[in-house]
């Protein structure tokens, strides 16, 4: 991990690294991992929902501290929203990176070798195995509470189930379901989420030797650079070099519209601020991902607005990322809940 910071790249990411950090004091350094260390112990979390993330901070960090590690984190993820996130949300992935230590000195990362189409396409065989059908570009239109439950497609086919799992966005679920109480539809809308758009760029060349790079720079409007293949190189007879670098936006903003080729132009602008012999002759190839409902902003007072999974209309269970609160979107979690709704099913 390294921090670009006021223009220039620090080393972070272990107790010597932070000692010789020179935009802080002694005072701010031994708040900070005071910090670390509390959050990686802290075993007991909810009273943190009750916080915000950016008073919680400045406690234990100060302005100062604040300032220079978190702010534009925070609110280049969130946006409008970024003082206004639990503190509960935040802890959760302190704790997991703080975890991620063998000791003082390393640090442990692991990937799943074949990456999450992997995993996804060993799911769908066995779904087949055991006798399932997977239905692929046909997204369900409506959903009612009837006699049964019935869902209609989007070839206007009706059918009927005993058990329905729903694991798509609440935003998403509030304008299908027809025939459920009011005060679930009302508690499920007002679940908010900001959508995401993700460039991933092949290069000729490393960008740096980093996994991940933090940035703190009031003129460079991205919150990191992801260089995945630092942590696992792939082809090595070909080698890649893969970085993605992810946006969180509203829905309704000016760069989520924009096409692939205008969000690359607005990224790559900034590459050669933070890497100075950067050159758009070594991009090999790139692509953007957007998605609408990406982030659950999980606010002050998140758990109760996360709605029952199961206590809503006989034989339907729906949750989604939201329901991982206070940990973050991963794909651990989203394999401990799964785990947690079909035993719900059986």
């Amino acid at each position: 991990m390294r921090y670009f910071i006021h223009n220039r790249l620090y080393p972070w990411g272990s107790p010597v690294e932070l000692l010789r950090f020179p935009l802080l004091n002694i005072i701010d350094k031994f708040r900070y991992a005071l910090h670390i260390i509390y959050s990686k112990n802290l075993k007991e979390w909810k009273r943190l929902d009750k916080i915000t993330a950016h008073e919680w901070l400045i406690k234990w960090l100060g302005e100062k501290g604040y300032k220079i590690l978190w702010e534009q984190a925070i609110d280049l993820k969130f946006g409008d929203y970024s003082k206004d996130i639990s503190a509960a949300w935040l802890w959760s992935r302190i704790r997991r990176v703080g975890n991620s230590r063998k000791n003082l000195f390393r640090e442990e990362l692991y990937y799943l070798n074949g990456g999450t189409h992997l995993l996804i396409e060993t799911l769908r065989d066995k779904i087949i195995k055991s006798g399932g059908n997977i239905y692929l570009n046909n997204p369900v239109k409506k959903l009612r509470n009837a006699k049964k439950l019935e869902i209609w497609d989007g070839f206007n086919n009706k059918y009927q189930f005993d058990f329905v799992i729903s694991t798509i966005p609440m935003a998403a679920l509030s304008k299908i379901i027809y025939d459920f109480s009011e005060d679930y539809k009302k508690k499920i809308s007002g679940i908010k989420y900001l959508g995401v758009v993700c460039a991933i760029i092949e290069l000729a060349e490393p960008f740096s030797e980093y996994f991940w790079l933090n940035i703190s720079n009031k003129d460079i409007p991205l919150a990191g650079i992801i260089e995945y293949t630092n942590l696992n190189p792939i082809d090595i007879k070909d080698r890649k070099n893969i970085i993605y670098i992810p946006l969180y936006v509203e829905n309704s903003s000016a760069l989520f519209r924009k096409d692939k080729d205008l969000v690359f132009e607005y990224i790559v602008k900034y590459l050669s601020k933070i890497k100075p012999d950067f050159n758009i002759k070594y991009v090999k190839n790139y692509d953007v991902f957007k998605t609408k409902l990406a982030q659950p902003v999980c606010e002050r007072n998140f758990l109760k607005k996360i709605p029952d999974m199961n206590k809503v209309v006989d034989g339907f269970i729906a949750a989604d990322t939201s329901f991982y609160y206070p940990e973050d979107r991963s794909v651990s979690e989203s394999i401990n809940l799964g785990k947690k709704l079909a035993k719900l099913v059986k």
